[in-house]
């Protein structure tokens, strides 16, 4: 089993790259953070990979980022030195920049590569934009997990300049290519640097309406369009900063004699699902559409589901059980019911391939 060192490992990286390393199976894990106790010498001396992932990014003086970043890569380097330990570091885009920061970060890179060209080993160094996902901490560097944190908890956000543009990398992207580095199958660019070949764009303005527009499926049952990979990284985000007692959530209930029914889900691309309770004898349907499909699955009790095509007086029917789970394909131009015929309630699932449109609503009500 390899056994692997990971610096920094309490961070919002860190974090997702341990459990990533642990739920792999193949490796054993350590971990050093400001909070760690074992030495760092002996952590290195069993390692045979390095994930240098420590650093300072919000100091409350200057001097942090040399020390944080510079020395402390100084330090790993030296210690990993005698076994020609494999190393990767995450540095960042800003080590374009003149500011301290980039300076601090650029110092840290050039200290890997003369680490790589002295001993031969093989070193891993990713210039990350901004990386998005669960575990992130907001107000600290990522505009995602602030926005994400306050939309989610109903508290305003500050935008200077909704035009600004936004490169963003999802976390679980970026420790997919950590891995394959434990291969040595990395991508790296012309100039040797390690990417993550996904990027998203957008802008400061359009990121938080997007994660806005996903707030509000709590209340709507509208689900945006996930097709779109930023949209379902930042939902997936935007879930993990919900708090643990504001999970559920309600939905407005159609009671009537018959019993009940909700909207689950609804979407422009997918339609929508409804779930039933239906009382014993009682009947929902009986009604056409010319284009609406739907499917019917009855997941508890008992019911028969009825069929007769509009130009004719021919009915037929499926019995339906939620002892046998079977879906129900309901076609166009053919009346539809489905009539609880048990002794408990019913509780029938429902899709449809549009949602209902009142101006719309392609539904004309005829019995069976």
């Amino acid at each position: 089993m390899k056994t692997v060192l990971v610096t920094g490992s309490d961070g919002f990286i860190g974090k997702n790259l341990v459990a990533r390393l642990t739920q792999d199976g193949s490796y054993t894990v350590f971990c050093y953070d400001k909070n760690t106790n074992d030495d760092l010498g002996s952590l290195i001396e069993k390692s045979a990979f390095i994930f240098h992932l420590a650093g300072v990014n919000r100091p409350q003086n200057e001097e942090e980022f040399k020390t944080g970043n510079q020395d402390l890569t100084q330090k790993v380097l030296e210690l990993a030195a005698p076994r020609k330990i494999p190393v990767l570091i995450t540095s960042s885009i800003q080590a374009l920049l003149d500011n301290p920061y980039g300076k601090s970060k650029r110092g840290a890179e050039s200290l890997v590569a003369a680490y790589g060209q002295k001993t031969g080993a093989k070193t891993y160094v990713f210039r990350l934009p901004n990386v998005f996902g669960k575990w992130s901490r907001p107000n600290y560097n990522s505009a995602v997990a602030t926005f994400c944190h306050n939309i989610a908890h109903d508290l305003p956000i500050q935008i200077n300049d909704p035009k600004a543009p936004l490169t963003l990398v999802y976390i679980d992207e970026v420790i997919d290519e950590f891995m394959k580095c434990l291969a040595d199958e990395q991508s790296v660019d012309t100039e040797g640097f390690c990417y993550i070949p996904s990027t998203y764009s957008t802008t400061v303005g359009k990121l938080a309406e997007t994660i806005k527009e996903l707030h509000t499926m709590r209340s709507t049952a509208v689900v945006p369009d996930l097709s779109n990979p930023l949209t379902k990284y930042l939902h997936a985000t935007l879930t993990s900063f919900y708090d643990e007692d504001a999970l559920a959530h309600t939905f407005e209930l159609h009671d009537d004699e018959r019993g009940w029914l909700f909207e689950l889900a609804k979407s422009s691309s997918f339609g929508q699902v409804f779930i039933s309770s239906t009382k014993p004898g009682y009947t929902r349907g009986q009604h056409w559409h010319h284009t609406k499909v739907e499917r019917f699955c009855v997941i508890k009790g008992k019911g028969e589901i009825k069929f007769r095509n509009i130009n004719s007086e021919k009915v037929f029917s499926y019995p339906v059980t939620g002892a046998k789970i079977q879906i129900v394909d309901i076609p166009v131009g053919y009346i539809h019911s489905v009539t609880n015929t048990g002794s408990s309630d019913m509780i029938l699932v429902i899709w449809a391939n549009e949602i209902f449109d009142k101006k719309r609503p392609d539904t004309f009500y005829e019995e069976v």
